[in-house]
């Protein structure tokens, strides 16, 4: 495992510890993985719309209330659907 220095504001090393407690090395790699998985979703967006074009006003309002159904179930129900899928 590699290790770096990273250079934080003093307010956000503050927020940082009190929202990682004791695993500061675990939580910043997730949210790494996070950010990591959400720029190859943009890059996929990115090449589904050059392909096929924008999504229609229809598939917007689809898609945000699908998230919305998910952002609902909270983390136990996303768990849930992504099995059943």
């Amino acid at each position: 495992m590699a290790k770096i220095s990273v250079s934080l504001d003093d307010d956000l090393l503050a927020e940082l510890k009190q929202a990682a407690g004791s695993n500061v090395s675990g939580f910043i790699a997730s949210a790494v993985r996070r950010q990591l998985r959400r720029k190859d979703l943009e890059a996929l967006l990115s090449e589904l719309e050059e392909e096929l074009g924008p999504p229609s006003e229809r598939e917007l309002a689809e898609a945000a209330a699908a998230f919305d159904r998910a952002e609902a179930a909270g983390p136990r129900g996303r768990e849930r659907s992504r099995r059943s899928a």
